[in-house]
């Protein structure tokens, strides 16, 4: 389940980088 672990960090990391881009642009 190593990859299946990665995704989801993969997966975790985008999501914050768009809530910082969000939360940037109005």
């Amino acid at each position: 389940m190593i990859e299946f672990k990665a995704v989801h960090k993969w997966f975790g990391d985008l999501h914050v980088l768009n809530g910082i881009d969000l939360f940037i642009k109005p």
